[in-house]
């Protein structure tokens, strides 16, 4: 309105230009240029008014986080500024056995030995990072005909020497085994130490930290072992179950983004175990055996500690791993045994015949194996046919000791892996085991032993 007022004006003094004299054109000149200006003024601020408007507008709808959409290996869900993420993962294990045993192995347990097959694991999950700082994980399994509580946490990351902080139900720091995916495991079962000695899921809380260059990481942890009646992620009960975990990791050599490295590692444990018992125990490398072949329960136990030693090489596409783990356990007061000690250890060694490498994650709450990526996916484009590995692997399991027996176990197995693309992969393994039970079997003047042909065909993202 005031523009086409001060238009109207220069409108009128034009007119009025023309019929004045000579005397009044300088004044009036300078009137037109004043008025002008004022004009240009006026359009200035409107633009500039404008302008903000629009840029208030942009602010407000940029408040609200919009989501990419793409593939990282599972669905995946980020925001431009990276500060919101969200990942749909799950997985599939479809297992196949057949078990040739000797007859004496009936002696351990009336449950008859007899091929398989099973869905060993179905699993749906979701994990991601809120306002960048913040992260969960929630997951549920499918197994044994179960519905299982895995992982569900939350924690924060970038703290203090590149920390991350964790509270919820999820695996305590201990052991490179234990702590790797089943989906990235070089065998479809962990070696009989690791199921047997290294402890598992637990209620706690967590702390982890690494140097810059990820050479060096450290992993501090209280936990609640699960009672006897409480299901996944509860413990009840005054009489023990508390648990302090630590685990600490070094890469002395990590070149050519981890193609190339050794890696050394070192967990304690030390608990106090629920209702004063502690059990171990451990079927063959086969969860289709529906028994453990050796197993011990110790009673009156004061407290438990538990040592676990790490080391794994990774040269291209040759890699060596194992662990040794020991445990002792003190007796109560009055008690005639006084310790007791149980170990085990594997050793193991895998080549790809196709030139692909173990990929290894470094950092705080890391220090382990992850996923297989093949060069060329099977039936790809360019006529890819995925990634061939090949492993062997021996185990040992000792459970006797003075007072208490429990079984030896020894297991040797050889697997062959078929990796489609980097979500799917084939497994095909022979196991062959012998047990020593003196408790169960008294007479071992022969092998006692079983031989296990398993496959399986697996999904993951």
């Amino acid at each position: 309105m005031q523009k086409h007022t001060l238009l109207f004006c220069l409108l009128a003094v034009a007119l009025v230009f023309k019929v004045c004299g000579q005397e009044d054109v300088q004044t009036l000149k300078s009137e037109i240029k004043s008025l002008q200006e004022r004009v240009q003024v006026l359009e200035s601020a409107k633009t500039s008014d404008k302008t903000e408007k629009q840029g208030e507008t942009k602010a407000k709808k940029d408040d609200k986080p919009v989501f990419n959409i793409f593939w990282k290996d599972a669905p995946y869900f980020e925001t431009e500024d990276k500060a919101f993420s969200f990942e749909i993962h799950g997985r599939m294990h479809a297992d196949f056995g057949f078990i040739k045993e000797d007859d004496e192995i009936a002696k351990i347990s009336t449950t008859k030995l007899e091929d398989y097959g099973e869905v060993r694991a179905a699993r749906i999950g979701v994990k991601g990072t809120i306002y960048e700082q913040f992260y969960f994980q929630a997951d549920y399994e499918l197994s044994d005909g179960k519905v299982t509580l895995r992982e569900n946490l939350f924690g924060i990351k970038k703290l203090p020497m590149n920390g991350v902080f964790q509270v919820g139900y999820y695996k305590e720091p201990f052991g490179l085994e234990q702590l790797t995916s089943d989906n990235y495991l070089t065998f479809m079962e962990r070696g009989t130490v690791s199921g047997a000695l290294t402890p598992s899921y637990s209620l706690g809380l967590s702390y982890y930290a690494a140097t810059d260059d990820k050479k060096f990481s450290l992993a501090l942890g209280f936990f609640r072992e699960k009672s006897d009646a409480a299901s996944a992620g509860q413990s009840f009960g005054d009489s023990g179950s508390y648990a302090f975990t630590t685990r600490a990791v070094a890469l002395p050599f990590f070149e050519n983004d981890g193609k190339e490295l050794v890696h050394l590692g070192i967990a304690y444990s030390y608990r106090n175990p629920y209702k004063d018992t502690k059990t171990y125990g451990s079927r063959p490398e086969s969860h289709g055996v529906p028994f453990n072949f050796s197993t011990v329960t110790v009673p009156d136990v004061e407290d438990v500690h538990m040592l676990g030693l790490e080391a794994a090489l990774v040269f291209g596409p040759f890699s060596l791993q194992s662990e040794l783990i020991y445990s002792w356990l003190r007796a109560e007061g009055g008690q005639s045994w006084g310790h007791e000690h149980f170990w085990g250890y594997y050793v193991y060694g895998s080549f790809f015949l196709t030139g692909e490498s173990r990929k290894y994650n470094a950092g705080a709450n890391a220090g382990l194996f992850g996923n297989v990526k093949p060069l060329n996916n099977f039936l790809s484009k360019d006529g890819g046919m995925g990634a061939f590995e090949f492993a062997v692997r021996y185990s040992k399991l000792d459970l006797n000791e003075d007072v208490f027996y429990g079984g030896r176990l020894d297991d040797i197995t050889i697997g062959f892996n078929w990796y489609w693309n980097p979500n799917m992969r084939m497994m095909l393994e022979y196991v062959y085991t012998r047990i020593d039970r003196p408790d169960k079997i008294p007479s071992m003047m022969e092998l006692v032993d079983a031989h296990i042909f398993m496959a399986r065909f697996q999904l993951h993202f």
